[in-house]
């Protein structure tokens, strides 16, 4: 008995430790190098037509929709930037789109455990099993209110925790804005050093 919770452990553990490294974040972003993101400072959100798509079962809601909106709005705010006010025209405009698939990731199996003949060995690949997860990509634009040019973009990937996707979104949107807040930085460090 003690064997096979120990054998379980073990499967558990490393089928964990599979899905870890499968399964991991990426943030990525790029911006208009010729554009002066130094400028920028009032933002405001785009208005969007939100639809769920046949392609996309899941990825949008109005709970993840709504905690993005908000994210986004309380970290630009909190990285220096200005929301808007009613009829001010905000020098950039941010859009969002929040994707997601399910799928399973399916592992072998490598042959440790209860054999028919009575005892506890290895006896070579069997049957594994699968790992049900939800890969999400949100996509966060800025586009220059002037010119209506997107200016800079960025993606930020990872596997939505449903019993924490309040938690995991906004580790998304973290991860982003502070990109953008970083690029913007950058750029009035080589204004000043320009000048």
């Amino acid at each position: 008995m003690l064997f096979k919770k120990l054998s379980m452990v073990i499967a558990v553990g490393l089928a964990a430790l599979c899905l870890g490294t499968v399964v991991k974040a990426d943030t990525k972003s790029d911006y208009d190098h010729k554009y002066n993101l130094a400028k920028v400072n009032t933002w405001d959100f785009f208005k969007q037509n939100r639809e769920r798509t046949a392609r996309d079962q899941v990825g949008y809601n109005e709970i993840w929709d709504r905690d993005v909106h908000v994210d986004i709005g309380a970290r630009l705010t909190s990285d220096g930037f200005v929301k808007a006010a009613p009829g001010q025209q905000p020098d950039f405009k941010v859009a969002y789109y929040l994707a997601a698939r399910q799928g399973l990731y399916a592992y072998p199996g490598w042959g440790w455990g209860w054999r028919p003949w009575g005892f506890w060995g290895y006896g070579g690949w069997g049957p594994g099993w699968a790992v049900p997860f939800t890969r999400s990509t949100l996509v966060v634009d800025i586009v220059d209110t002037r010119t209506n040019q997107l200016v800079w973009r960025g993606y930020d990937s990872r596997t939505i925790d449903f019993n924490k996707s309040e938690k995991t979104i906004g580790q998304s949107v973290d991860k982003l804005v502070s990109r953008f807040a970083h690029d913007v930085k950058e750029s009035r460090k080589k204004l000043v050093h320009e000048k």
